[in-house]
């Protein structure tokens, strides 16, 4: 690509899990993960209500549209996004594709 650029795609050998996409230009690196159809494998560290809260951010939903489809507090919801981040080792929920991203790619032996 161009100056200044950088394109990097990673599927698991599998074929199975999630394909890691980043973009990184000048000091900025964009993520991207794209699942195959059906539910996406996600780390079994994560609860399955943290599953399900992690998918609904991925979908790009606020903690108040989270906790209204699962219909639980916000105060509830934002503790499962904080236990999620924590777990996954990002810093804020604008990491957690890349952070996803890292674990997959550790899960599948590349990196």
């Amino acid at each position: 690509m161009g100056r200044g650029k950088r394109f990097e795609s990673t599927t698991p050998p599998t074929g199975a899990g999630p394909r890691a996409t980043t973009f990184e230009c000048g000091p900025d690196t964009f993520a991207i993960l794209s699942f195959p159809a059906g539910d996406p494998a996600l780390p079994d560290t994560l609860s399955a209500a943290e599953k399900e809260v992690c998918l609904l951010l991925l979908a790009g939903a606020t903690n108040a549209e989270v906790a209204e489809r699962r219909r639980t507090a916000v105060r509830t919801v934002a503790n499962q996004v904080a236990s999620i981040l924590r777990k996954l080792g990002a810093g804020s929920r604008s990491e957690l594709p890349r952070a996803l991203a890292r674990h997959h790619a550790r899960a599948f032996g590349e990196q």
